[in-house]
């Protein structure tokens, strides 16, 4: 791309070089008066030659200057496209966060990129994961208490009731008591 700027500049300033040369030589003419009419052709050669050799001459330069400005230009774009890139990721982190203190265990962040983020968000994924499986674990063992204290609370109503409506005696009811009250304490 800046080889083809730079051509296009040689060709551009061979083209309209013709014009500026001429009319410089055309004062240079008026000033040399009719005696120097034989220097004419010599006179634009030379300014042609000297033209082409400045500018052949600053070719290396303007071919650096063009490279520097397009590699610092280049780096500032990559550089604000990885910042973007950071803040995105930054936030997704920061709501996913978020929403694994409130008790979504179920969030899981993107895991795109081979960096630091990435492995963050690989490792966040993988906590969800477990916080998760607790939560399971913690709401299934909690069903699972409440359903078997159910069974022995149960039977001691029943058996509170039959002794009140005297369809048992005190007697048995204790024995049932004791059995209910053993298997309560076999659950805690």
């Amino acid at each position: 791309m800046i080889c083809i700027a730079l051509g296009a500049v040689l060709l551009i300033s061979e083209t309209l070089a013709s014009a500026f040369i001429r009319h410089h030589v055309e004062q240079m003419m008026t000033l040399i008066g009719p005696d120097g009419a034989s220097l004419r052709p010599d006179l634009e050669r030379g300014v042609r030659r000297t033209l082409n050799s400045v500018l052949l001459a600053s070719l290396p330069l303007a071919l650096v200057v063009a490279a520097l400005t397009a590699l610092f230009s280049a780096r500032r774009v990559v550089k604000s496209v990885e910042l973007r890139r950071v803040v995105k990721s930054v936030e997704l982190l920061r709501n996913g966060s978020h929403a694994i203190a409130t008790g979504d265990y179920g969030r899981r962040l993107p895991e795109e990129g081979r960096d630091e983020l990435t492995d963050v968000a690989r490792h966040f994924n993988r906590m969800a994961g477990a916080l998760q499986q607790v939560e399971r674990g913690w709401v299934e063992l909690i069903s699972n208490v409440a359903h078997e204290l159910r069974t022995p609370l149960s039977a001691l109503r029943g058996y509170a009731e039959a002794m009140s409506d005297g369809v048992m005696t005190p007697e048995a009811v204790s024995g049932a008591i004791l059995r209910e009250m053993a298997a309560m304490e076999r659950l805690a």
